[in-house]
């Protein structure tokens, strides 16, 4: 007589997820025991998480990073941004208009990027009030009008200050955040708007040296000290420059990039 193979005769049975489940008899006990390829592949899904959430923090900091570094290559003229003492996550920064309804306009703004970043879209809001039918009178800009689906890495913070920085050339009233600025401008004389965007500059260049007590981008009139500090930036041009990381509190790192 034909002795029988166990092993071959034992069958394979698909288990729950479609993940391949064998089934073997061990010769000491009659219970079944169960080898889940999937279970592995769980296993290896809780590490990548766990690995994703611990280093998270790190990999987002060194997306701002470089992006920041790499703003001068992109960023419109005109256009100065600078991190938060308290925060790289908070950039305070300042437009100049050179041309147009606003010109000569100096319009300081916040920039908050979401702990979501690279994969949700950073906010504006201006400090500085502006008369504008896309800047809400809370100083609040709509990006979704330029972005309605943020994708990360295609989309990145210079292309939301060189949106903002076009709407005072290329004024739009369509779905406005202003709805008197919209009326005015949208009117059959305009002259009415106008008055209002240019008092709106002339405010901006009264109130430039008022800095909030939370900025790191300040004003202040041109002195000996000032001119003493450039010159002393200028030596040093050539030189590694320090970044702070603001990754834990209370600690300051420094990691040299060569600008």
């Amino acid at each position: 007589m034909e002795e029988r193979d166990d092993a071959q005769a034992t069958p394979a049975v698909e288990g729950p997820g479609n993940d391949s489940t064998t089934h073997t008899t061990n010769p000491s006990s009659s219970t079944p025991t169960a080898y889940s390829a999937g279970a592995a592949e769980k296993g290896q899904l809780k590490i990548d998480t766990f690995v994703e959430e611990k280093y998270a923090p790190y990999l987002r900091e060194y997306t701002v990073l470089i992006e920041y570094k790499q703003l001068p290559q992109h960023v419109p003229s005109g256009v100065f941004v600078l991190p938060s003492l308290q925060s790289l996550f908070e950039w305070h920064g300042v437009m100049f208009i050179r041309q147009g309804l606003y010109k000569k306009g100096v319009f300081k703004f916040v920039l908050s990027i979401p702990e979501a970043y690279p994969d949700a879209a950073p906010t504006l809001r201006f400090v500085t009030p502006v008369f504008h039918p896309l800047v809400s009178a809370q100083g609040e800009v709509d990006l979704t009008r330029a972005f309605p689906r943020w994708v990360a890495y295609r989309d990145q913070i210079w292309c939301v200050l060189a949106h903002v920085k076009k709407l005072f050339y290329h004024i739009q009233a369509d779905n406005p955040l202003n709805a008197d600025a919209a009326a005015k401008f949208l009117a059959a004389d305009a002259s009415e708007f106008e008055q209002s965007a240019v008092k709106c500059v002339e405010d901006s260049l009264k109130d430039v040296y008022i800095n909030p007590t939370d900025s790191s981008l300040r004003f202040a009139e041109w002195n000996q000290h000032f001119e003493n500090l450039r010159n002393y930036i200028l030596e040093k041009e050539d030189e590694n420059e320090g970044i702070i990381s603001w990754v834990s509190k209370g600690v300051s790192k420094i990691i040299n990039i060569r600008y």
